[in-house]
């Protein structure tokens, strides 16, 4: 028994050991491990530029001004239970992962996996050691380690201007993920684009601002022409008469793209640029914006008047249609005297009036020497053209009312005007008819080529002119009176013509 009792107290001896030793061990694996992973203050960060997802394949639009990030936040040093720091660099750094790496939980590979860094991805981080073997980042507040080999360093944000500013591209371009054209390509830039953005290199050779998804782009700064940014105030619409020919332009620059033309003449609403007046701007009508200069533009008054009511009236001198209420527009047509005109009033005092067209123009003329006109009671029966061969007369009937009356040339003797009741076919303008014949406003009525049409080659209608000077077939008309007939009339319209 003394001899069991002895080999027992070895026995247990020996477990105590065992428990003791694996015990100490524990509690050294633990302290290590814990000192290891010990908490650390959040840091936020500028240029986390890694993501898991591509963006759309889609090319950027027009960025707006760009919303600059805050200042990178000081390091806040780990515990001092951790490692020791060997690096005393305190500085973030941008760069290039070039090849696929692991994020760990401590700078080693033993520890744990926290996620892949594929190729490609743009990072923002902090050395750890001296010789930059581990480098770590934050992310979510938790502070990922990672190897620092095959890393293309870009340039930390070194410019100190924070003011945004706007340019056009003089050439081609490719948006950025990262200030390298290594990183991934995030759209084109093209030629002649206007953008807002600000400096990321003091040197310029970076800008950066962001795309319509709200992610930070960054381009190149060569070949940059500064414009001016929008430093008008006034949002109110303007409306006026351009004077001399000029062009659209994508951005408020002759550098940008040039949109098309701006002809002489034209009547057109816009909005301030520059405080000063030197550039304009409208809408594309697809969203865009087009910039224009503004020099020799006439303004022209507004609609200020609040009276919708239609009047009738008759004009007693002759006068134009214009395409704006001023004279330094286009002449749009002819309004002599004696017609029978309605229409609203565009100013207050009446010195200018409109009414439209058939193609939805708005005409614009003169207030003066107008007429109150009160229509006889109806004489005839619906809409129609009435065509007398006889007397040389055309009138133009609607709802019973005679709206035009003009003397005409019909048909030369062998080629008569054909009578009978027809309907207008078609209307165009201009047309070119027999024999290469230039006419404005052409209104066929059959399908051989009788039809209603003004005539510069006569010099005078009516009478017995048709004898010796006829048409071949078509009714002849006077510029004006064509021109309101065209205008009065649609494909369908009937057309009566009698001896």
């Amino acid at each position: 028994m003394s001899g069991s009792k002895k080999r027992y107290t070895r026995i247990v001896s020996l477990s105590t050991a065992t428990v003791l030793l694996f015990s100490v061990i524990f509690v050294l694996f633990s302290s290590w491990g814990f000192a290891a992973e010990s908490p650390v203050s959040e840091i936020g960060e500028i240029g986390s530029f890694d993501v898991t997802a591509t963006p759309p394949g889609i090319e950027p639009i027009e960025p707006k001004v760009p919303i600059a990030p805050p200042n990178p936040p000081a390091l806040i040093a780990p515990s001092a239970a951790t490692s020791p720091i060997l690096s005393t660099d305190k500085l973030m750094y941008f760069a290039i992962v070039q090849t696929g790496r692991s994020y760990w939980s401590a700078p080693s590979t033993s520890s744990t996996n926290k996620g892949p860094i594929p190729a490609g991805t743009v990072v923002a981080y902090y050395k750890w050691d001296a010789d930059e073997t581990w480098v770590y980042r934050y992310i979510g507040g938790e502070c990922l380690y990672f190897k620092a080999n095959n890393l293309t360093k870009l340039p930390a944000n070194t410019s100190t201007d924070k003011k945004v500013k706007a340019g056009v591209t003089l050439t081609d371009r490719t948006f950025w993920w990262g200030p390298s054209i290594q990183s991934k390509n995030m759209g084109k830039l093209p030629k002649g684009s206007y953008v807002t953005y600000y400096e990321w290199t003091d040197d310029g050779s970076w800008m950066w601002t962001t795309n319509g998804y709200g992610q930070v782009v960054y381009f190149m700064g060569a070949n940059m022409a500064q414009v001016p940014m929008k430093s008008s105030k006034d949002s109110k619409a303007y409306t006026g008469v351009v004077l001399t020919e000029r062009s659209f332009w994508s951005a408020p620059s002759t550098l940008a793209v040039n949109r098309g033309p701006l002809t002489a003449k034209t009547v057109l609403s816009y909005y301030y640029w520059t405080e000063d007046g030197s550039w304009l701007y409208r809408g594309d009508g697809k969203g865009g914006l087009l910039f224009f200069k503004g020099a020799n533009i006439v303004k022209v008054p507004q609609k200020n008047s609040t009276d919708n009511t239609v009047y009738m009236s008759k004009v007693k001198s002759d006068r134009n249609y214009w395409s704006g209420p001023t004279t330094y527009s286009r002449i749009l047509g002819w309004l002599p005297t004696g017609s029978i005109v309605s229409y609203k009033k565009w100013t207050e005092d009446g010195s200018w009036m409109y009414r439209t067209d058939g193609y939805g123009r708005t005409l614009f003329f003169r207030g003066g020497e107008l007429e109150k006109y009160v229509p006889p009671a109806p004489q005839y029966f619906g809409t129609y053209v009435d065509v007398n061969l006889s007397t040389q007369k055309l009138m133009y009937i609607e709802n019973g009312y005679v709206k035009l009356t003009s003397d005409v040339v019909t048909g030369a003797p062998g080629m008569n005007t054909p009578a009978g009741t027809f309907y207008i076919l078609y209307k165009q303008s201009p047309a070119y008819l027999m024999g290469n014949a230039y006419v404005n406003y052409w209104m066929p009525f059959t399908s051989v080529g009788h039809g209603l049409h003004d005539a510069s080659w006569q010099p005078w209608f009516g009478g017995d002119r048709w004898t010796y000077a006829g048409s071949h077939g078509c009714v002849n008309m006077p510029f004006w009176a064509a021109q309101q007939l065209y205008w009065s009339v649609s494909a369908g319209t009937r057309v009566y013509i009698h001896w």
